[in-house]
């Protein structure tokens, strides 16, 4: 600034002492294109300001919805992994009913001569079996299976 107060007095000077008309107005010229491009400055300093503060906001969202994207993408890993345990579970299942269904056909065949695990399921001694009625736990006394058991009044 101090060098700017400076030229405007060596203009002011040179402009008093010149009686040349086209050298004033070639002064007047350049101090209006000086004041224009010091405002046009002014003017793209407070954008690139401006810019900045909104990338920052911007890459803080980006890093939002990228820790997002990896919270979900682990989610569905892990749903994946659990649809394929159950279908696994599904199949050992089908395999066993299909056991079941074979051993039952044959002519004189019960439920004690079914395999042991297996027939503790069928027998209903199996706590962890849907339709068990052994209690899976003591504050499910009342439970079979989905249905809950009322008890009696009498």
């Amino acid at each position: 600034e101090m060098s700017l107060d400076e030229s405007r007095e060596q203009y002011a000077e040179l402009f008093k002492n010149s009686s040349h008309a086209a050298l004033k107005r070639k002064v007047v010229f350049l101090e209006r294109n000086l004041e224009q491009l010091t405002l046009v400055y002014q003017q793209l300093v407070s954008q690139n300001s401006a810019l900045r503060v909104e990338n920052q906001v911007a890459e803080r969202r980006i890093t939002r919805k990228n820790e997002r994207i990896k919270s979900l993408e682990m989610a569905l890993q892990d749903e994946k992994e659990k649809s394929e345990k159950l279908i696994g579970q599904l199949s050992t299942h089908e395999n066993e009913m299909a056991e079941i269904k074979k051993m039952l056909g044959a002519p004189g065949k019960s439920l004690s001569s079914i395999p042991v695990s297996v027939g503790d399921r069928l027998s209903g001694n199996d706590p962890g079996s849907p339709g068990s009625l052994a209690p899976r736990s003591p504050g499910h006394l009342y439970t079979h299976g989905a249905r809950i058991v009322k008890p009696l009044r009498v």
